[in-house]
């Protein structure tokens, strides 16, 4: 597997969190808030231009 590609599972984020005492969930956080940056970095100006916000 290239570095930087494995995903942080639930288990994977338990094991970092016991060993490094800190709460539970903090990794994967971390993942997602990675994963929404890039995502805003790479597609989000489209996305703004292409999908219109709902009138309600």
């Amino acid at each position: 597997m290239k570095q930087g590609k494995r995903r942080c599972t639930p288990e994977y984020d338990l094991r970092l969190s016991v060993f490094f005492g800190i709460t539970s969930g903090m990794w994967m956080n971390l993942q997602l808030d990675y994963e929404f940056m890039r995502a805003d970095r790479e597609k989000g100006e489209a996305i703004r231009k292409e999908v219109q916000p709902s009138a309600a």
